[in-house]
């Protein structure tokens, strides 16, 4: 299962409503709205990479309101313990 973290920016006051718009999209499993340099961090798991670029290009990106976005790709599922 391929998971990413994307990092969205929206238009001022809209935050709440891109937030509820994200958490209708299949493959999204968490959105927080955070404050920062960014507004919303979205956690979406899908089982290939193809079907994220689809995701994130088809659906995503295409909710008014969005301003930009930043995508990362995690590489392992955690750290079990920090020194």
């Amino acid at each position: 299962m391929r998971k990413v973290i994307v990092l969205v920016n929206t238009s001022l006051g809209s935050d709440s409503r891109v937030a509820e718009e994200l958490r209708k999209i299949e493959g999204v499993k968490e959105v927080y709205k955070v404050r920062g340099v960014y507004d919303i961090l979205v956690k979406i798991e899908a089982p290939d990479p193809d079907r994220v670029k689809e995701i994130i290009s088809s659906k995503l990106r295409k909710i008014d309101d969005i301003r930009s976005t930043i995508t990362m790709v995690v590489t392992n599922d955690g750290i079990s313990a920090l020194a």
